[in-house]
């Protein structure tokens, strides 16, 4: 099958029918998914649900996840998001609820950094944040890359973006 469902800035996605696959280019590679990173990735997918099984993870390149099906929060025609609007805002809580959950007694957070509308797929009654290529492993390294004085992140700066992003994409989409 293998329909191209993406491909630019760095990267290609394939529908592989019951699986997706992200490769991305020489540029892009994906050196900080460690072992620490998969294990705090599988546990937040068994844990919580609403981010998407991955498969396999190849070369620093190739990811294989589960295909989720919904439409991204932008691409919701406007009765249907008028008359999900509480569900998905609810569910949108839920999410952070559960990464606070998740990370409040960890040294180093598991944040997902791009928490943007189009990063959440919503089928009416589930509510999954995709691209986990966007997750980190926050401390005070990944801090200075965000160019965060050490000390202040994860947790003060962090979660403060994840929530300001998610509700100013959600309030702009809706005006």
């Amino acid at each position: 099958m293998n329909n191209i469902i993406y491909e630019g800035r760095g990267r290609k996605v394939l529908d592989n029918g019951k699986t997706v696959t992200k490769i991305f280019d020489k540029k892009k590679r994906l050196n900080r998914i460690t072992d620490e990173w998969l294990e705090a990735y599988h546990e937040v997918h068994e844990r919580y649900g609403f981010v998407p099984k991955l498969y396999d993870f190849t070369d620093d390149k190739t990811i294989v996840m589960e295909k989720i099906h919904g439409t991204p929060i932008t691409k919701l025609s406007k009765t249907d998001f008028k008359n999900d609007y509480f569900k998905i805002i609810s569910k949108s809580f839920k999410i952070l609820s559960s990464l606070y959950e998740y990370n409040i007694n960890r040294s180093n957070w598991f944040w997902h950094c791009d928490t943007v509308t189009q990063n959440f797929m919503w089928d009416g009654k589930n509510l999954i944040l995709i691209d986990p290529e966007s997750w980190f492993i926050l401390n005070d390294a990944a801090a200075a890359d965000w160019h965060v004085k050490p000390g202040k992140a994860p947790k003060q700066f962090f979660a403060d973006q994840l929530l300001s992003n998610l509700s100013h994409e959600i309030t702009r989409w809706v005006l």
